[in-house]
């Protein structure tokens, strides 16, 4: 056999234990970082590219989907006549400003019927300005600034306006310039029929700046170019310079192909997506242009009603591989710093949590020996030792409770005990044996022998009684069974006369659904006849000598304290012949039971009644007792177990 190692104190143990998990976590760092620095530089590539999308795509819904929602209430509006292309300006603002002004990227919306004749508001630079327009005048009929010449019919979302009918469908469009607010950007159309048959057209248009604005003030490298592609890849929006130091502007890239401006960026890493496999499309890819390597992510846009858009987030693999060296030192050294700061903090933890816990230790071993009077609290700064020194505190108070309670049930079953007969008298013509086994310190059973004052010697009452459950509440219950059987004896009672005012006193006295099962009985001076009358208590087992044979009897009235009244009560004669065995056992006798969960039963009890029938009382008993613990092969008992035995000798 191998030797085992001896203990070691805790400290030691966590100290060895955390600093062997320091030094094998730095080591795993400092592997990490000189081995796979490139690959996390690759991997932080892969997720600024992806995160950059995720943001830009999120905001591309954040401003069309409110502008689909609105566009689609307002054009409810004007399906109901409430906004007319004739109608007034007060009535506009009223119903169409609400909504407008709640949203910052909203550059004008407009009403207009079928002959391009409408109404509009436009945002200024002092609020919401009202357009008239009419396409037959020269000028627009408006307040100052307002421009003039507009026909709506000649706007690019007009044209592709959906068909009547077609309530879901959106038209979107971008347009450089001019538009009702007279700057670039985009407009979502939408046609609807009046109840009157009459065609509206209904129009929002965005303003191209609060793209812009979001795409500036993305958190990227230096060198990251962020765009938005419409469906014939011309740029729609985009962060920076297109080309770099001299690059194109803002001003020249709206509604234009990458290609037009002589950048190739976008459509190499379109190509590079498109060449990829499905799978490999799923993550952001390397590729290159220009002689550089890029990341890139192209995720398509799906616009509100119809109509797609894309992102192109490109990012120069040389901002992060760059910096590489410079990573990789500062890694290192805070490695190493850490390292320094975990093993400081090592020793002190292990003195922290030892310390108390070594206390406690002590404690538990003052306590074993027996010493249980409270000590000073155990304070800590960690919450489960505070635990632990409460739980002990409430264990040493605990312990005591039990020791007196243990006490007390030592007293308990000592006076239960007491009242068991010390010696079971010597009848004529007959043998007694009586037996009771409690399942707890104090036991539901109970049984007597009662001589009867004044009758010629052998004259008795016997009784054994079983009270549901075991334990001091049951045990007191049968003692006052007990206490009351006597007394009616020695006022004279018969075993008829005593049933009744017993069972309504236990039917006042006990809680509900508690009960007391009981046999009582009367023995002739001769020990020939036996009167008895069981209370719920069976089987009760007679065993005929002569015949060899065995006859089970119910019982004669329901169990006591059960029912306020019980039916009359006829005592049954039991004639002894000699050699027989008259037989009454508590419930855990019958209902123990083997592992197998199979009860000892009345059967059994008849073949031990048969084989032992020859043998005094006592013996009798004994192998009864002996039976069944090999039948339950030693269990502890699952219920009080008590047994009363006659045998008539002559």
């Amino acid at each position: 056999m191998p030797a085992q190692s001896s203990p070691r104190p805790l400290r030691d143990r966590l100290l060895l234990a955390q600093a062997t998990a320091i030094v094998l976590l730095g080591g795993g760092v400092l592997t990490v970082s000189l081995w796979g620095a490139r690959r996390a530089v690759q991997s932080v590539s892969g997720a600024l590219v992806d995160r950059t999308a995720i943001e830009v795509v999120g905001h591309l819904e954040r401003l069309y989907e409110p502008a689909a929602q609105g566009l689609s209430a307002l054009g409810a509006l004007a399906a109901e006549g409430r906004l007319r292309p004739e109608g007034s300006e007060a009535e506009l603002r009223r119903l169409a400003l609400p909504w407008l002004e709640a949203r910052a990227g909203v550059g004008a919306f407009g009403v207009f019927g079928d002959d391009g004749r409408g109404l509009a508001l436009r945002r200024a630079a002092d609020g919401w300005q009202a357009v008239v327009v009419r396409p037959e005048a020269a000028p627009i009929e408006a307040g100052p600034g307002a421009a003039s010449g507009l026909d709506p019919r000649r706007e690019p979302w007009w044209p592709g306006a959906p068909a009547a009918g077609d309530a879901e469908s959106l038209h979107w469009a971008a347009r450089a310039g001019g538009g009702l607010a007279g700057r670039s950007g985009f407009a979502v159309a939408r046609r609807v029929v009046t109840g009157a048959g009459e065609g509206r057209i209904v129009v929002v248009e965005l303003l191209l700046d609060s793209l812009l604005a979001h795409l500036a003030a993305l958190e990227t490298t230096p060198g990251t170019v962020v765009g938005v592609l419409d469906a014939e890849r011309r740029l729609v929006a985009w962060s920076g310079r297109v080309g770099g130091e001299g690059g194109a502007r803002s001003e020249d890239l709206f509604l234009r192909t990458p290609r037009e401006l002589g950048v190739t960026l976008f459509d190499d890493g379109r190509s590079a997506l498109e060449a990829a496999s499905p799978e490999a499309a799923k993550e952001p890819l390397r590729f290159s242009s220009g002689g550089e390597a890029w990341w890139g992510r192209i995720r398509p846009f799906a616009l509100p009603g119809g109509g797609e858009q894309s992102v192109a987030v490109l990012v120069p693999a040389r901002d992060l591989l760059d910096d590489r060296t410079r990573l990789l030192w500062t890694v290192l050294g805070l490695t190493a710093v850490a390292l320094v700061v975990a093993l400081a903090s090592s020793v002190a933890l292990a003195r922290r949590v030892a310390a108390p816990i070594e206390t406690l230790v002590a404690r538990s071993e003052r306590i074993a020996a027996g010493e249980l009077e409270p000590e000073p609290p155990v304070e800590s700064e960690i919450a489960e030792v505070e635990r632990l020194a409460r739980a002990q505190e409430s264990m040493r108070a605990g312990l005591k409770t039990l020791l007196k309670l243990e006490r007390d049930l030592q007293i308990a079953r000592q006076i239960q005990q007491s009242t068991w007969p010390r010696e079971l008298p010597q009848l004529p013509g007959l043998e007694l044996a009586a037996s009771a086994h409690p399942a707890d310190e104090t036991g539901g059973d109970g049984y007597d022998v009662v001589a009867v004052p004044g009758e010629p010697a052998g004259r008795s009452f016997l009784f054994l009684a079983d009270a549901t459950g075991h334990g001091i509440g049951p045990a007191l219950s049968v003692t006052q069974l007990r206490s009351m059987l006597r007394m009616a004896v020695r006022s004279g009672h018969d075993l008829g006369e005593l049933v009744e005012p017993v069972n309504q006193q236990l039917h006042a006295d006990l809680p509900r659904n508690r009960f007391i099962t009981a046999w009582f009985g009367r023995l002739d001076a001769d020990g020939g006849g036996l009167d008895s009358l069981s209370a719920g208590q069976a089987p009760l087992v007679h065993y005929h000598a002569a015949e060899d044979r065995l006859e089970v009897l119910k019982a004669d009235l329901p169990p006591l304290g059960l029912f306020p009244m019980l039916p009359p009560a006829r005592p049954r004669r039991i004639e002894l012949a000699p050699g027989d065995l008259w037989v009454v056992l508590s419930d855990g006798f019958y209902e123990a039971a083997d592992p197998e969960g199979e009860e000892l039963g009345v059967e059994r009890i008849g073949e031990v009644l048969r084989r032992c029938r020859a043998r005094p009382a006592g013996e009798i008993l004994a192998e009864l007792r002996a039976e069944l613990e090999r039948f339950t092969r030693g269990a502890p008992a699952a219920d009080d177990q008590t047994a009363l035995l006659l045998k008539r000798t002559g």
